[in-house]
């Protein structure tokens, strides 16, 4: 529906039936008749049918630029709650994920992974998580990519599990998060918002708007791009899953301003397979996977995180 000014038979879509309507015979003043008088002429075939098309196209375009922008975001609901998960990692999982990762208090060993892995992605280097099977796992890691990109801390992250069915239940898992997470949503509007507004349906990435800006959002099989928003610092950032066994090497995104984005942090979640586990060929094949193609993602240098 489109609203009018209030009064009957005056909105857009009712001047474009009048139109339609008129269409079909116009009619003119001629100085040459009595006043009062008109003159109709009818127009040919041809012209009405242009004119026809042009309406139709001319509707199109102002149907198309309502559904493709997304509108204002609302501002954040607790500014305190999102500043103060923004260096910690415990904090945020436990805050923003009462489902998952908040569900139950975390034990020790738990907690030190979580500092391990906050480490690792607000300063650098590499790091080896055991944990018992059940122990959240691959839930901590995906919710830590996102708290991750969210904040800015990094900008492309991909996530390898040990296949393919592992890599899409986790970013089926963090598309979940980003578009369904009420709390996300209240205090990440600028984020949030414009996966909501897709709606579940990709096809809608390619005309995004923002304020007439396109948002150049990304949401595929295997990957989630942000919205790329004015001030804020998780614009354009990449959230991708791999299996192992898939192709790795060459892992790069061209950014809306040009610049070739590489992989600035990794997070390997469960390499293996039950099956693998018990293969020595298998374990130094995924073992030669990691050292020779995700270990050298990120190019040749990585700019240290302070």
């Amino acid at each position: 529906m489109f609203p009018g000014n209030g009064k009957a038979g005056t909105g857009p879509l009712q001047r474009v039936n009048e139109a339609l309507h008129l269409g079909e015979q116009q009619h003119f003043a001629s100085p040459c008749l009595p006043k009062g008088k008109t003159m109709i002429s009818a127009a040919s075939p041809q012209d009405e049918g242009e004119q026809h098309r042009k309406r139709k196209a001319s509707r199109s375009r102002e149907i198309y630029s309502a559904v493709a922008d997304i509108g204002e975001y609302p501002p954040v609901v607790n500014p305190k709650r999102r500043a103060a998960c923004e260096r910690d990692l415990l904090r945020y999982l436990t805050t923003y994920f009462p489902f998952t990762t908040g569900l139950k208090p975390f034990s020790q060993k738990h907690i030190g992974a979580i500092k391990r892995l906050e480490l690792a992605i607000l300063k650098g280097g590499r790091f080896l998580n055991i944990l018992p099977r059940g122990f959240a796992k691959s839930t901590i890691s995906e919710n830590a990519a996102i708290w991750a990109t969210s904040y800015g801390h990094r900008l492309f992250i991909p996530v390898f599990g040990a296949n393919r069915p592992a890599a899409d239940g986790m970013i089926d898992s963090i598309k979940t998060e980003l578009s369904d997470n009420d709390l996300l949503y209240d205090d990440f509007p600028e984020i949030c918002h414009a996966f909501r507004a897709l709606e579940g349906k990709p096809q809608r990435c390619r005309s995004q708007t923002y304020r007439d800006e396109l948002t150049h959002i990304r949401w595929t099989a295997s990957s989630v791009v942000f919205p790329t928003m004015p001030e804020s610092k998780a614009s354009g950032a990449i959230i991708i899953t791999r299996g192992l066994t898939a192709g790795i090497r060459g892992m790069k995104y061209k950014r809306p301003d040009g610049k070739q984005q590489r992989p600035d942090f990794v997070i390997i979640d469960d390499p293996q397979t039950d099956k693998g586990a018990d293969s020595a060929l298998q374990i130094q094949k995924i073992l030669k996977t990691i050292r020779k193609s995700i270990l050298r993602l990120g190019g040749h240098k990585i700019p240290q995180r302070t």
